[in-house]
């Protein structure tokens, strides 16, 4: 099921390119992993080979690095995947 998921993402990063959380203007960011308290990492970007990850400490960014897709739970990847749809259909990219 992540497999799909993963080349279905992919696919659709082919047609609208690398993006952001912020350029989709996204509620929230995927949780990559939480350390603890006001220690954690986000998912902010995705592109056509991984993500991009932004570890932050008391809301100070500490540390940006690039994971596979395979990292994220399919939950995850259905949420991820649901907002690039969306993302795409705002930009008339998708077809009908």
């Amino acid at each position: 099921m992540k497999k799909k998921l993963i080349e279905n993402i992919k696919k659709l990063i082919a047609e609208i390119g690398s993006t952001s959380t912020g350029e989709m203007q996204s509620n929230y960011s995927q949780m990559y992993k939480s350390i603890g308290k006001d220690h954690f990492m986000l998912v902010e970007g995705y592109n056509a080979e991984n993500i991009s990850v932004v570890e932050y400490v008391h809301e100070i960014v500490t540390h940006e690095f690039y994971a596979p897709y395979e990292d994220l739970k399919a939950w995850q990847l259905k949420e991820v995947l649901s907002e690039l749809r969306e993302y795409a259909g705002e930009m008339n990219l998708l077809e009908d």
